[in-house]
């Protein structure tokens, strides 16, 4: 299934745009870039759904670092500094979820919904925009469910490209 266009208010002020542009495209005015149209999906509603998503963009995004608060049901800020550390050393925790990603839980939230994404069409992509980009586990489980790129801040780049290519090696063909 194709994207649908012009779906709702922003959907049609997205399309009625993207026409603009066109226009001044055709009259010989550049912009430098394709675009798409796409969504960050930050609360657990949006992974179950994200077929019907995928519907209505180009490409989403999952926020990991919300998602992961959301799931667990406390504050990145809250809990990081002092409860986590307890939590891993009386080993209710691995680690961080917020420096590496809890798989387990990842599984069901991440993995079905980049399926119904790619499924929705060929202009449907997913992505993940993850806290955890400068971990090689986290990016290497993105990669494994078919997710086809990650975003992250400039200073963990290096390690995210690095960490990337290995999963994309290191995939069966």
């Amino acid at each position: 299934m194709a994207r649908q266009r012009g779906t709702g208010i922003l959907g049609k002020r997205f399309e009625d745009e993207i026409a603009r542009v066109s226009v001044a495209e055709e009259e010989g005015l550049t912009f430098g870039a394709d675009f798409g149209v796409g969504t960050m999906i930050e609360l657990p509603r949006a992974c179950f759904i994200a077929d019907q998503i995928a519907c209505h963009a180009d490409f989403f995004s999952f926020g990991t670092n919300d998602l992961t608060q959301c799931g667990l049901g406390f504050s990145r800020d809250d809990i990081e500094g002092r409860i986590i550390p307890r939590y891993v050393e009386e080993k209710i925790l691995d680690g961080s979820p917020f420096a590496t990603i809890d798989q387990a839980a990842w599984a069901s939230s991440c993995a079905p919904p980049s399926r119904g994404g790619a499924a929705s069409g060929p202009t449907s992509s997913s992505a993940s925009a993850v806290s955890t980009a400068g971990d090689p586990e986290s990016i290497r489980f993105f990669h494994d469910c078919g997710l086809d790129y990650v975003s992250c801040s400039p200073f963990r780049l290096p390690i995210a490209r690095v960490a990337a290519a290995q999963a994309a090696i290191a995939a069966p063909r």
